[in-house]
């Protein structure tokens, strides 16, 4: 598992620091992580996306004046999720994997991430309401999305495409749903693609101990199960 860092092409703007936090758990025995699909905000003058209109992500956000990405990305957790996790080192690195690109709103966003795990196993996530603005639910994602967020990534930059900047999303077809992922995970795709195609498998095993959930127990809490 390597931590190679991509270069922009172009800066825009002071350089912001990023992160994303990716939380491994058992859904029904099988590998999933939570995350959180992204929703619009109507403002005066038209319509903000916030990170792609329906876009799947995990936890996370800018590093406050101040404040490191590793403070930023348990703050970020609790703020957006409400759990109190802990960064889980990666071959002894807190940050697994890097990206430093433009996105698509211009903004020139390193973003750092991180492997998390719950401190209390027993705890289930949900959306706070100051958060109910960007987002509108929580999911349960297979790790197994991964490997096709790397496919389609391969298939796209084959053909010259699929690299515009001005994406901030990329369509993945899994098995039974078809999902938007933001372009953070995209460019982690891009850049750390064996990473992604290995499904992080190791992940699940470095992770002392993973929230087991059944699939009708996340349901009853209003998660969604992406297949």
């Amino acid at each position: 598992m390597s931590t190679i860092s991509s270069s922009p092409t172009e800066k825009k703007g002071a350089q912001k620091k990023g992160t994303m936090g990716l939380i491994p758990v058992l859904v029904n025995g099988q590998p999933y992580m939570l995350m959180h699909e992204r929703t619009r905000k109507t403002i005066k003058d038209g319509v903000k996306i916030y990170g792609g209109p329906h876009s799947l992500a995990g936890p996370g956000g800018a590093a406050d004046a101040g404040e490191t990405p590793d403070d930023a990305i348990i703050r970020e957790t609790q703020e957006e999720y409400g759990l109190e996790v802990t960064i889980v080192p990666v071959q002894g690195k807190k940050v697994f994997a890097k990206t430093n690109n433009c996105l698509s709103n211009g903004s020139f966003w390193c973003c750092n991430f991180y492997l998390l795990e719950l401190n209390d196993k027993k705890q289930v996530p949900q959306i706070p309401q100051q958060e109910q603005k960007k987002a509108t639910r929580l999911v349960a994602v297979p790790s197994y999305a991964l490997q096709y967020l790397g496919e389609v990534i391969s298939v796209n930059d084959d053909a010259n495409k699929g690299g515009d900047a001005n994406e901030d999303r990329i369509e993945v077809k899994l098995k039974t749903d078809t999902v938007y992922f933001f372009e953070s995970l995209k460019n982690l795709a891009r850049v750390h693609r064996e990473l992604c195609m290995d499904e992080l498998s190791g992940f699940w095993d470095i992770v002392s101990e993973i929230p087991e959930y059944q699939a009708d127990e996340l349901i009853g809490h209003g998660i969604d199960i992406i297949e």
